[in-house]
């Protein structure tokens, strides 16, 4: 349990889409302290540190064309957080007490690859970043972004039914962080997966640390 006190963002709790588990988001204040012991504000401030290393853009096949495919630009990676949508999900306890998912810090935010050689925004997308209470890692995550939110946009050579930029990024205890940015193309719906053979992904856009 958080060492402050706690108000439901919303009253009641809901049910998890992805899972049976019934849930509660509760909003916290920069001075909350952490399942992990540092308060929201300590933790926001490391993940908005800058994280240099490089941008590269992937060639993405017979499927879409990457307008910048094969090249590798150095850029400043930041987080730019927004501490007013800080919420934690508290999952119910099923019977016999075992916690049916571990609590999870969530939080709005919106990551931006500026360029070395001139300042510009090369890539700036909105993820989730969350962090459970039993993992020393934080993660961002977007889904269903549109295709043309990749600036230059990418120019699908296939046809499919719904089209999506599926992002990935970690944040490790270690300072190093990654992203990835993934063109997803379905010939049904969004929820597929690549596994029914109704879809495919391609890998558009990564960003790595030097080791």
């Amino acid at each position: 349990m958080l060492a402050t006190s706690l108000s439901p963002i919303v009253g009641g709790c809901h049910r998890d889409p992805g899972g049976p588990c019934a849930y509660e988001d509760v909003e916290i204040s920069p001075q909350s302290f952490l399942p992990w012991g540092t308060t929201l504000e300590q933790d926001m401030a490391w993940l908005a540190e800058p994280r240099r290393g490089v941008l590269a853009w992937w060639d993405g096949e017979d499927v879409v064309m990457v307008p910048r495919a094969g090249q590798e630009l150095p850029v400043d990676a930041i987080a730019e957080i927004d501490p007013t949508t800080a919420r934690i999900r508290e999952f119910e306890r099923l019977r016999g007490s075992r916690v049916c998912e571990s609590d999870t810090l969530l939080v709005e935010a919106r990551v931006s690859f500026v360029r070395l050689d001139d300042g510009e925004v090369e890539l700036s997308t909105p993820v989730t970043i969350s962090r459970e209470g039993d993992d020393s890692r934080y993660y961002g995550e977007s889904i269903d972004l549109a295709i043309m939110d990749l600036d230059p946009g990418l120019v699908p050579l296939m046809s499919f039914q719904t089209e999506e930029i599926w992002t990935s990024m970690v944040w490790s205890e270690d300072g190093m962080f990654s992203a990835e940015y993934d063109y997803y193309g379905s010939s049904t719906d969004s929820t597929d997966s690549t596994s029914t053979g109704h879809g495919t992904s391609k890998l558009v856009a990564e960003f790595s640390m030097p080791q």
